[in-house]
């Protein structure tokens, strides 16, 4: 029942919870102003645009109980250099980091099924993405209803030009990745 949702504040951030965790969701930063937020250990999500535009947040610890990361949750975060996605994340949504321009490496947990489109795109100064799976990647461009998955070598991003998230960058937005 939607009434025993209530909004709750933790560290520099907003939160829609329940009496059995206040803290479920990471609905927005307090301010775009925030150098820093400590994101409480019984999140389960992180909801789109959280800390969209917090320009000045140049490092945040994303807990272990965390399950997905909405899309551009942290898009603009200018001054990311790395950000450590914890082993539970099992969805990383659209835009979710893009124009990071600080963002210089990523590791993808073998527990990510999803990476939205757009999920590192812009990303200037990204040098690696590793993945703990590399198995059983497939994207599937979302703006051609007819298109059809396509597999991914992921252990060299480069050998797929329409699908890469790593140097030239040319990652496209229109582009859905999943593991099966």
């Amino acid at each position: 029942v939607c009434t025993s949702l209530e909004y709750n504040d933790y560290s520099n951030a907003y939160y829609l919870g329940n009496e059995e965790n206040p803290y479920l969701i990471l609905m927005q930063a307090k301010n775009t102003n925030i150098f820093d937020c400590l994101i409480n250990e019984n999140t389960k999500h992180i909801y789109t645009n959280a800390f969209n535009n917090c320009s000045s947040l140049s490092k945040i610890s994303i807990p272990n109980s965390v399950i997905s990361i909405g899309s551009g949750a942290f898009a603009n975060c200018y001054y990311f250099s790395s950000i450590e996605i914890p082993e539970n994340v099992k969805y990383i949504g659209n835009s979710a980091f893009a124009y990071c321009h600080g963002l210089t490496s990523v590791e993808i947990p073998a527990s990510v099924k999803s990476i939205g489109s757009g999920a590192f795109q812009y990303c200037l100064r990204l040098k690696s993405v590793t993945f703990a799976d590399t198995s059983n990647w497939f994207c599937i461009n979302i703006e051609e209803l007819t298109s059809e998955e396509t597999p991914i070598d992921v252990t060299n991003p480069e050998s797929n030009a329409q699908n890469q998230i790593s140097p030239p960058y040319s990652y496209p937005s229109s582009y859905y990745w999943h593991k099966k």
